[in-house]
């Protein structure tokens, strides 16, 4: 008497292995995302440092009041990494620049803002020099109640 084997996967073993595929996917994507604003936030403060350092150029060639808002992109070397935008287009103030979902401005500090739904929800600011010689570090602050800055280690 032959008898065939039987091969395959039962039903059951299939919905333990796509039960475990969502179990690992449900741990990984928000790893995932976290890793991923952290590289953008990352590449905001190394764009604010450029800004900074630009800055401190402009103050020692033309005079630091020379060198504050929107002048840092007038007078200075520094050429931002996309099209400066005018009032009407920036959220908070002008003139600024986008880059993925970051807005970029200075008055006395330089400023990078977390942009989401069309809102600023978070600002780094950044400013080594003053007008009166004093420095600022860096530091994040949440503009909505999202956590933001919080969520990025900040």
């Amino acid at each position: 008497m032959n008898r065939k084997t039987k091969t395959g996967f039962t039903l059951i073993e299939l919905l333990v292995v796509v039960l475990i595929i969502g179990i690992l996917a449900a741990i990984a994507l928000p790893q995932y995302q976290k890793a991923v604003e952290k590289a953008r936030v990352a590449e905001a403060i190394t764009i604010l440092k450029e800004m900074d350092k630009a800055r401190q150029l402009c103050a020692l060639e033309k005079g630091l009041e020379n060198c504050w808002g929107g002048n840092l992109f007038e007078n200075s070397l520094y050429v931002p990494p996309a099209e400066l935008l005018d009032w009407d287009t920036c959220i908070d103030t002008a003139p600024c620049f986008r880059i993925n979902n970051w807005e970029f401005w200075s008055d006395d500090f330089l400023y990078a803002g977390r942009i989401k739904n069309g809102e600023i929800i978070s600002v780094l600011e950044i400013s080594t020099v003053y007008l009166d010689g004093t420095t600022h570090p860096l530091q994040c602050s949440d503009w909505s109640d999202e956590n933001y800055c919080s969520s990025i280690g900040m």
